[in-house]
Parts: structure tokens; sequence; C-alpha cells
């Protein structure tokens, strides 16, 4: 792909002067541009980024990173301009996995949140401890659950809670009625709605502690629920049962499960967290992905308008969060 700021050097043995049949890269307004070396000759074109960032780079915020808020229709802006200014065919350029998340303003410390961490499907959340922020994610097959201090990452004082999800295989979206095969997908707005009520649920079905509730307050056997429930080594699922015992198990830790909330909602003392910040995701995903008949009709201009280029590429997007 051609434009004036990628350059695309070529990988070179230093000692024989031989060209390398190896990906060749180049970096712009925080998007890594890569030219794959296909099989048969020629190149496969990757590219790899934050849409986010992307636009605030390229408004010359750069400093902000994704720690501001970005709507749908700064998403139109960035694609508007990944389009026009790289010439990207956003019909036929494949999205490989994706990533969505929000940022939101807590009322209180955000590592009180993150320190309440349990597991989310029974397994447990790990640390990045390379991270000099907190940091924590939980993984699973098709995707990644990440929440950490925005607000720490980027050196302001504010409690910004950062909620994300890292789709590593679409069809995982697709299971939940999400449509997102290529980049011009990102723009179908009756995908909005489908992701912010996937992040709400997600963080719904994670599993939190509770630090308000006093263990001297309880009775022997809601003591034995409520420290098995915060220890997330109870949940993991042993590795060497049979397929019958592994169901009765999984029966007894969603017993379990139900009995450790219903403790946490009899004795937690005042609001809940976890429905506060369920509630402030909802309503932040809703208020940053908002249209109305102005923004849509600018969708579908862009959209006609696009199907008007010429000699456009065509790319594989290998990972891309918005």
């Amino acid at each position: 792909m051609a434009h004036e700021r990628l350059t695309f050097a070529l990988p070179i043995n230093e000692k024989t002067g031989e060209i390398l049949n190896l990906p060749r890269r180049d970096k712009d307004l925080g998007i890594l541009f890569a030219l794959i070396p296909r099989k048969m000759g020629g190149y496969r074109v990757e590219i790899k980024g934050s849409l986010h960032k992307f636009y605030s780079e390229s408004q010359n915020r750069a400093p902000l990173g994704n720690s501001n808020d970005f709507t749908v229709y700064n998403l139109l802006t960035a694609l508007e301009l990944l389009v026009k200014d790289y010439k990207i065919n956003p019909f036929s350029s494949k999205l490989n996995n994706l990533e969505f998340g929000v940022n939101v303003l807590l009322p209180f410390p955000v590592n009180k949140i993150l320190k309440s961490l349990v597991t989310y499907k029974n397994l447990p959340f790990t640390r990045d401890t390379r991270s000099r922020t907190l940091y924590y994610q939980c993984q699973m097959q098709c995707y990644i659950i990440k929440l950490y201090d925005k607000g720490h990452q980027y050196g302001s004082d504010a409690s910004i809670l950062r909620v994300e999800i890292k789709v590593l295989k679409m069809s995982y979206l697709k299971g939940r009625g999400i449509q997102l095969v290529t980049l011009a997908d990102l723009l179908t707005v009756n995908n909005f709605r489908l992701l912010g009520a996937l992040l709400v649920d997600t963080f719904d079905k994670i599993l939190f502690d509770d630090s308000t509730i006093n263990a001297a307050d309880l009775t022997v056997k809601e003591r034995n629920i409520y420290q098995n429930g915060r220890n997330p080594k109870f949940w993991i699922m042993p590795d060497d049962l049979t397929a019958t015992q592994a169901g009765a198990h999984r029966q007894r830790l969603h017993r379990a499960k139900k009995e450790f909330r219903d403790l946490l909602e009899r004795h937690s003392q005042g609001r809940n967290l976890q429905t506060l910040v369920s509630e402030l995701i909802d309503q932040k995903w809703k208020q940053l992905t908002t249209i109305n008949e102005e923004l849509l009709n600018c969708i579908n201009e862009r959209k006609i308008s696009w199907k008007t280029l010429r000699n456009i590429e065509i790319l594989e997007i290998s990972e891309f969060s918005v």
C-alpha cells in the first residue's frame, strides 16, 4: 500500500545483502501497518491498533491516548480518515479480532473494585505485575476481560476504571447475534446496543468480594460460605475429574455461587459496588453510542461515498480496539 508517511523498509540480511522474505512494517498515528509475504508472491496487508488512539493522535490529542471518551461520531471520523487517507476498502477488509469497552468515572478509588475481584466463570483474575498501574484480566478461550486503572495509567488523579473485552475469535460475537465481519460493520447501528449489553452482562457475571462484610457478624455456616466464596482457588475446577464428576462439581459450584451472592446481598453495608459500576458502564455506553437522525444520515452518506472509491486496499485487521 502507498502512503507518504509509510516507508516499509526492506528486511535485508546484513551479511549477504539478500532481501529477506519477511514482514515489512511501519507505524503511523498509532496504527501498525504490516506487509505480510504471501506464499505465491505479493503481500497481504494487516493493520493493528486502537481506533480511539488513532483518532486522538489525528486530532493532535496524543497525550490523551484512549483515556478520554470515544463516541460514534469520533469512530466515524477515524474510519473516514483511515479509508480516505490510506485508501482502505472498509467493505472487504476483514476484522480478525476486536477490543471494545468504556472508561467510567467512579465515586470511589478504582483499586477498591479491582482488589475485590474474585473470578469470572470460575476462573481467577490475574494481575499484570509488570504494569505500574493496577491491571487485571481473565482469559477465556474466545475472549479476554480486562479491568484496570485508566486514570493512573495516564497520570490523572481521577478514579477512571477501564472495562474492556478483547475478542480473540469473532465467532464469539456472531454467536450472540453481533455481525462484525468487516471494517464497515463497525458502523452497523444495531450492533451498538448488543455490544453494550454484552459488556454489561459480562461485568455482572464477575464474582466480587465485599470488604464491608464483617465475618464476626456471620454464623458459622455463613462464615464458611463467605471464606470459600472470596477465595479464587475454591472456584477452580480440578482437571482430573471424569465427565460425570465434573458435571456434579459444576452443580456444586453453581449452588455455592448462589449462596455466596445471597450472603453478600444480605450482609453488605451500603450500596453494592458491582451494581453501581454496572449501571455506570451501561450509562456510559449508551451515552457514547447514542445516534440521532443527523448522525445516522452522516453514517449513511459516508458509506455511500466509500463505495465510489477506486484502487483501494483490502486488509486483514489483525487486532483493533475501539
